[in-house]
C-alpha cells in the first residue's frame, strides 16, 4: 500500500508544478497582451519607470524619436495631440543605443 501512496503523492507533486507553471505562463501573455495594447503616455511612463515622464514620451514624438502607427498614434480629432503608444514598440526602441535609433520627421 505504500508503493501506491508514494506514487499517489509523486503524481500531485507533478501536477502541482504544472499548474504553476501554467499559472507563470498565463501572466506573461497577459503581459504581453497589455503590451501590445495602445495606452496614454502617463501610463506609459509609469509602466516604463522613473527615468520616463509623460514629458520626455511627447518631445520625443515631436522631435521625430518615435514612428506613427508603430510607437505612438494621436487620438485627437486634429485640434491639440493626444498620443497614446505602445510599450511593447517604446521598450524595444529605447533599449536601442541612441546613435541606432532612427529619426522619423
Amino acid at each position: 500500500m505504500s508503493d501506491v501512496l508514494k506514487i499517489l503523492t509523486d503524481a500531485l507533486q507533478s501536477q502541482q508544478k504544472l499548474m504553476v507553471a501554467i499559472l507563470k505562463e498565463v501572466e506573461e501573455l497577459r503581459t504581453e497582451k497589455q503590451s501590445d495594447q495602445w495606452i496614454g503616455l502617463s501610463a506609459a511612463a509609469k509602466e516604463l519607470g522613473p527615468a520616463f515622464s509623460s514629458r520626455k514620451l511627447a518631445t520625443d514624438i515631436q522631435a521625430g524619436v518615435m514612428q506613427h502607427g508603430t510607437h505612438y498614434i494621436d487620438t485627437s480629432n486634429g485640434s491639440k495631440p493626444v498620443y497614446a503608444v505602445k510599450l511593447s514598440t517604446l521598450k524595444k526602441l529605447y533599449a536601442l543605443p541612441p546613435g541606432e535609433r532612427k529619426r522619423y520627421s
